[in-house]
């Protein structure tokens, strides 16, 4: 009885690995399409990110042009100051000129009234003078 049973039961196959098991052409039809399905799935991923980079790239250099347009302006404005303050340095020495020739013209005047003030005075001492004698 033993002999029988021995004989009877067959040695356990060896396990298959992953390269020998057997499939089906539509099992490899599902895996192709998969692979396809995520190959895609990968490309429109990195599109959509070129896409958005492109998209900020778009908004950086409209912000740059921004920031250069503010600085124009900015640069016309200082111009405009800067002329400004020649203008008015301009004027400061045209006036500082008319200053110099009104301050001439007193100092004649100022000279030539402390003479009449002398003479006028001499004038009083003498009549005066004259008067008392």
């Amino acid at each position: 009885m033993s002999k029988s049973k021995k004989e009877s039961t067959k040695p356990m196959p060896e396990p298959l690995l992953a390269g020998d098991v057997p499939v089906t052409l539509r099992h490899l039809e599902l895996v192709k399409q998969e692979l396809k399905s995520d190959i895609t799935s990968v490309h429109l991923e990195v599109n959509s990110g070129r896409l958005e980079t492109s998209s900020l790239r778009l908004e950086m250099q409209s912000g740059f042009k921004k920031v250069e347009s503010d600085i124009e302006r900015l640069k016309a404005t200082v111009e405009d100051v800067k002329s400004a303050v020649f203008e008015i340095k301009a004027m400061m020495e045209e006036q500082s000129s008319r200053n110099r020739v009104a301050l001439d013209g007193y100092a004649v005047v100022y000279e030539r009234q402390a003479v009449t003030e002398d003479r006028v005075e001499n004038l009083e001492k003498k009549v005066f003078g004259i008067s008392q004698k």
